[in-house]
């Protein structure tokens, strides 16, 4: 099911270490390794169905680092500070 090589790639380090140990520790995540990873896979990459619609149209990783749009104006998520910076000196953000 895994299919991204930096999403398996990222769980080896260090801090991919310390990431799975702190969900594991709260009981939000799996212990085993692969399943984590398909967790990680589902909340970053899988598509979901926004507020309002009934098509699955974005994911968590678009949402953080992209943005989502409602209306074609109002962006939402986005919680990028580099793509924000850029985008505010290319005049498109304030």
């Amino acid at each position: 099911m895994l299919r991204m090589p930096a999403l398996k790639l990222s769980v080896k380090t260090y801090g991919g270490e310390i990431a799975h140990k702190y969900p594991v520790e709260k009981q939000l995540s799996p212990e085993g390794l692969l399943e984590f990873k398909e967790q990680l896979y589902r909340i970053w990459l899988v598509l979901y169905a926004r507020r309002g619609t009934s098509r699955p149209d974005s994911s968590g990783f678009e949402h953080v680092f992209v943005g989502d749009t409602r209306g074609g104006r109002t962006v939402f998520g986005f919680h990028n500070s580099i793509q924000l910076y850029m985008q505010v000196n290319l005049g498109n953000s304030d």
